[in-house]
């Protein structure tokens, strides 16, 4: 014990007050960190969510109600959509350790190594547990509007079995429904005032304005161009490769990014 507190005073001090020290979320400014994640828990209803969150802004990018988010194609085409609608990639994208974030890690690896900055290259992608991976809002979603599914459904009184057709039949009659409150959650999320937090550098504010004028809070954009942003057909063509030609159920970035490297250049030059 002498000895620990002879290398680590400072530790020593900290652990002696028996007090638990919250870690404080930095961001450089919006479209620094997105941060993706899935949310299971109405998986035995047939029904998966997936959403992304800008890390400074806290803006929502996407929150897609499906019937998987288990597949990386799946996840691939939602990354896509939104790169492709915002017309900038982020500076760095976190996701959890899960195959589904495989073929979408590359490409964000793969969009970004013709840049020269810090984290270009394989660097732009991080991962990490989703249990720190806080920053995304579908931790946020039990308190929202999928709760429908439990009053809808009436669970306890037998009407659903969990079997396959039951999901499908959910998935008919329910999906659009869903997708409808969610977007509405989304809509009303990016709209309304964050207070500030003591446990993050980023200021407080409206997640709007926050994404599109961070120069109000003294931040600047973190923009990184498209090597094909004005071109339509290349976005097709990266589109139509990420669903049908990777092989899906993969975390192996090599692998991956070789395969979409080659690609992209032939569609983007």
């Amino acid at each position: 014990m002498n000895l620990l507190r002879e290398l680590n005073p400072r530790g020593c001090e900290r652990r002696s007050r028996r007090r638990f020290i919250r870690r404080t979320y930095h961001s450089m400014g919006p479209k620094y960190m997105w941060h993706a994640d899935g949310y299971d828990k109405r998986k035995p209803f047939g029904v998966a969510l997936s959403g992304c969150i800008d890390g400074f802004s806290r803006k929502v990018l996407w929150l897609e109600c499906g019937p998987t988010n288990n597949n990386p194609r799946v996840i691939a085409q939602y990354f896509l959509k939104c790169v492709r609608n915002l017309g900038v990639i982020p500076m760095r994208l976190r996701t959890d350790c899960g195959t589904e974030n495989g073929i979408m890690a590359a490409i964000q690896c793969t969009l970004r190594h013709h840049h020269h900055d810090y984290y270009s290259g394989v660097s732009s992608h991080m991962y990490g547990s989703s249990m720190t991976n806080q920053r995304v809002l579908v931790v946020h979603i039990k308190k929202g509007k999928v709760s429908v599914l439990d009053g809808a459904i009436c669970r306890p009184a037998g009407y659903f079995n969990g079997s396959h057709e039951h999901q499908c039949l959910l998935r008919f009659c329910l999906v659009d429904v869903i997708q409808k409150d969610l977007d509405e959650c989304v809509s009303l999320w990016d709209g309304h005032r964050i207070r500030p937090s003591r446990t993050a550098s980023c200021p407080g504010g409206v997640p709007n304005e926050l994404y599109y004028l961070p120069h109000s809070s003294s931040r600047s954009l973190m923009m990184n161009t498209l090597a094909c942003s004005g071109d339509p057909l290349s976005w097709m063509k990266i589109l139509q490769f990420a669903v049908h030609d990777l092989a899906p159920g993969t975390v192996d970035l090599r692998l991956n990014r070789q395969n979409v490297m080659l690609f992209l250049r032939q569609a983007c030059l």
